[in-house]
């Protein structure tokens, strides 16, 4: 697995991508704050998946997902299918499962339901 590590502009966190290959699946794994700063930084690493049959977004290590990052994973969500191609998300910690329920995108995605208190 390789890493790439992004500083952000205002230097509040650090945000990098792990990449793993397996066959034809890739895996990236974002970590720290997936935001309005830092979604170019992950698209731009789900770009280089290109030739990949299967891709695999885990976020697992995701502290924070706003709403650019929730349509980046739509986005790619969305092409992958024109293209045939495979796409997952592995479901993240309860916050980002949280944000990913409010915004009604659980389904499309194929995650699971994240568990709501009564």
């Amino acid at each position: 697995m390789h890493t790439r590590r992004f500083t952000r502009p205002d230097d509040l966190t650090d945000f990098r991508c792990g990449c793993a290959s397996d066959g034809d699946a890739v895996t990236v794994s974002p970590v720290g704050e997936l935001d309005l700063a830092t979604a170019p930084l992950l698209e731009a690493e789900l770009r280089r998946t290109a030739g990949s049959r299967e891709l695999v977004v885990d976020l697992r290590r995701l502290t924070f997902i706003d709403s650019s990052g929730v349509h980046l994973l739509l986005r790619w969500a969305g092409d992958s299918a024109r293209r045939r191609r495979e796409f997952r998300v592995i479901p993240g910690a309860e916050r980002v499962q949280l944000v990913l329920a409010m915004t009604g995108v659980l389904d499309t995605l194929g995650l699971d339901r994240p568990h709501m208190p009564v």
